[in-house]
């Protein structure tokens, strides 16, 4: 009798021990994570280009340093900013690509990049993740077309902030003025055709309208320098003024063939550095 229970409670426990072997076994061959990270892998670079601006820059080198980044395996977007100074490139990855390979393999092609450039830029580069895995914090946006950033500040700070500082495990809470102006720019094609202008010409213009124009390039021992100097518009507000045609001595403005609304708008990204 009790040779036969000892055997039956052996039977028993192996059975269990299998089972649970079998388990965590099929559980590391799960296709998904149990629990899962919630945002793709990112990967931030800058390279420094001291005295060089963002257009001579972009001109001379972004065709060959873009199509490098994309090469990298699992990349799916490529964000480019470029900066007078320096050039920032964000890039994001397939959600099955490994956070640390990510940022292993932008490191990687980051050196081949800066072979590829002149020597002055030496190893003037950074790689860094773009934000920590579950950062723990929340970015609101408040706008409006009529009020000014000043009027929704203190309005927010007065309702608002007391009210969110009572949440649950909240640590800080923290307000900041940010104004961003959009420009809304609608043609009108009966002006347009009176004054035998295209899209591609008015496009032309505005993009020409604004931009600083070089004089060439200073040296300074072994930095380089561009320089420029300013012309057309100063401000969002002048827009209106950049001349998009002559006719004889008569100057056709953008404001000439086209309706323009300038409005208060919330800036499309948020940087945050240290959780704040």
């Amino acid at each position: 009798m009790l040779g036969s229970i000892f055997r039956k409670s052996t039977g028993f426990i192996l059975l269990i021990v299998i089972l649970c072997s079998a388990g965590g076994l099929l559980v590391t061959q799960l296709p998904i994570q149990l629990y899962p990270q919630t945002r793709r892998p990112r990967v931030r670079a800058f390279i420094f280009h001291t005295g060089i601006s963002a257009i001579d820059f972009s001109n001379d080198y972004a065709q060959d340093i873009e199509s490098q980044l994309l090469s990298i395996d699992g990349v799916d977007i490529v964000e480019v900013e470029y900066e007078n100074d320096r050039s920032d490139f964000t890039l994001t990855f397939d959600w099955k690509v490994d956070s640390e390979k990510a940022k292993s393999d932008v490191e990687s092609k980051m050196n081949s990049i800066m072979d590829m450039l002149p020597p002055e830029y030496g190893d003037s580069y950074f790689v860094h993740f773009f934000s920590g895995e579950n950062a723990g914090y929340l970015v609101m946006g408040v706008t409006s077309e009529s009020s000014s950033p000043e009027e929704i500040y203190r309005a927010l700070k007065t309702a608002v902030q007391p009210r969110l500082s009572r949440v649950e495990d909240v640590e800080s809470i923290e307000m900041f003025k940010v104004e961003e102006l959009k420009a809304e720019v609608v043609l009108r094609q009966m002006d347009m055709l009176a004054n035998g202008l295209t899209i591609d010409m008015i496009e032309e213009a505005l993009l020409g309208g604004y931009r600083p124009e070089s004089v060439g390039k200073l040296e300074d021992g072994n930095t380089t320098y561009s320089v420029r100097f300013l012309r057309g518009v100063e401000s969002v507000y002048d827009i209106g003024s950049i001349v998009v045609a002559r006719k004889g001595n008569v100057s056709i403005e953008l404001q000439d063939v086209a309706d323009i609304k300038i409005k208060y708008a919330l800036p499309d990204r948020a940087f945050v550095m240290d959780g704040a």
